[in-house]
């Protein structure tokens, strides 16, 4: 049983490596949704405790050994009767349930962090040996204990931060749990060896008193287990600092713009061009990949034929890769806070674009088929984007929730160059592009109608990306 306890609450402790697994969702502490972000992370944790995952520290708890756990625990005051358990092993402790969990941050501690919820089943096989006192003679019984057991806990950890070599580190200075039985039911073999009926009436009443059983040892595993969870949590938090455990939201990437500022929409542009370069890289705690390039995953249908009698040709792109898009200007920004709206402008010098062509068509007599790479360079693009939001709320804080993405394109100069025409003959893949770039205006305008839709599409699930892991007042703060 207190193997139980020292389990579930490392279960209900969040586990994160210094490189965070790719399945485990980044929690920043000042996140007014930061417990159910930790919850969430545990939970799905609990299949990876099954096999475990050595490249993050997550061991394999299928199967956890627990022997001379538990000994001389009386079970009946009455008749002074005690049982011991040993060889016990504890089967499948990855089943739990995280219900709920509640942390309280200030500057440098986190006291009273709670945490409930429900460990099992899981299963227990083991040895026990029950010994009888009577006036005048000691009468036991042994054999082995299988059952499948379900608990609640409840667990109270208070955390405290401390300074190492400049850096930030958290550990557990108090820990308090409470184990309280759900259900179960076990059997224990030959407990009365002379009578099959006897043995099987003693195991039900057994499990009709589990309750009351259980209650009998927390008292005299508490102590112990307080001091052996804090001592093996504290050995795995000392390997992380307090930024990777807990980043917190306000990063190096955000300046904020107070909502008062006499000159805000100059505060905004400045921090939306502040994001280019972490945009170039991406900014993984808030699941904004990279765009450089940017993937335009669905495929475009292009058709630089249409008003010329000579040419007819279609050409299909797919695995669309732009690069150059987070070096932009950011124009005529302005923000209508009574409306919900924003409209900017983006300048964009120098797109190159490259994926996979498909080509089938004639220019005058000459069929054109042929498939492979192409590469595109536009110069003096413009993005004139309008978009549309709304306030909403959840769990009592406002955010910004961006409903629609508009963007309309303008491309100047360009070619496009594609590869392997004609099984990659040089001579007439050149006279080809020579023709489909002497038609380069007809191209773009072909061009830019789908990738208006995939750049509103992509834009509109950046921005929420973003704007959704903060607060109105975080994003707007009015002091």
């Amino acid at each position: 049983m207190r193997e139980i306890l020292y389990l579930t609450i490392i279960c209900f402790v969040p586990i994160f490596a210094k490189e965070l697994p790719p399945y485990l969702k980044i929690c920043n502490r000042d996140s007014p949704e930061i417990n159910d972000c930790i919850k969430n992370s545990m939970n799905a944790l609990a299949p990876k405790f099954h096999t475990g995952d050595l490249n993050y520290s997550i061991p394999n708890i299928s199967q956890l050994n627990c022997d001379d756990l538990l000994k001389d625990v009386r079970i009946d005051s009455k008749r002074e009767t005690f049982m011991n358990l040993t060889k016990l092993d504890l089967l499948r402790c990855y089943n739990y349930d995280v219900k709920n969990i509640k942390m309280h941050f200030n500057e440098s501690d986190l006291k009273n962090t709670l945490i409930n919820g429900i460990i099992g089943p899981f299963e227990v096989l083991g040895h026990y040996e029950i010994l009888r006192e009577y006036p005048f003679s000691k009468i036991s019984s042994t054999g082995n204990v299988t059952g499948l057991l379900n608990f609640y806990i409840n667990a109270s950890i208070d955390f405290a931060t401390y300074e190492n070599d400049s850096k930030k580190y958290i550990n557990a200075t108090d820990v308090k749990v409470d184990l309280l039985y759900e259900s179960g039911d076990v059997h224990f073999s030959k407990i009365y060896p002379l009578s099959n009926i006897i043995d099987k009436q003693v195991n039900v009443k057994i499990n009709t008193k589990l309750s009351k059983y259980t209650k009998s040892i927390n008292s005299d595993m508490q102590n112990f287990f307080n001091l052996k969870i804090k001592e093996h949590l504290n050995a795995f938090l000392a390997q992380y600092t307090y930024d990777q455990l807990l980043p917190e939201i306000r990063a190096e990437y955000l300046k904020l713009c107070n909502k008062n500022d006499p000159d805000l929409q100059r505060c905004i542009k400045k921090s939306v061009l502040f994001l280019k370069p972490y945009l170039s890289r991406g900014i993984p705690e808030l699941k904004v990949p990279s765009i450089e390039p940017l993937m335009l995953r669905e495929p475009l249908i292009l058709n630089p034929s249409n008003g010329l009698r000579t040419v007819g040709l279609e050409i299909n792109v797919k695995n669309i890769s732009v690069y150059g898009c987070s070096d932009f200007d950011l124009r005529n920004l302005y923000v209508n806070f009574d409306k919900d709206t924003v409209n900017f402008d983006l300048k964009l010098k120098d797109l190159m674009i490259n994926g996979l062509y498909n080509v089938d068509g004639r220019i005058l007599l000459l069929p054109i088929k042929g498939n492979g790479k192409f590469v595109g360079n536009f110069s003096n693009s413009v993005g004139y984007v309008r978009m549309d939001s709304q306030i909403v709320k959840r769990d009592g804080h406002e955010y910004i929730q961006i409903n629609a993405m508009k963007v309309k394109m303008e491309i100047g100069k360009g070619n496009l160059q594609l590869y392997n025409l004609f099984g990659g003959d040089r001579s007439l893949g050149a006279v080809i592009n020579n023709v489909i770039n002497e038609n380069f205006d007809l191209l773009s305008k072909e061009f830019i109608p789908p990738l208006e839709k995939e750049l509103s599409r992509l834009m509109l699930r950046l921005a929420n990306n973003i704007v959704s892991q903060f607060t109105y007042k975080q994003l707007f703060p009015e002091s």
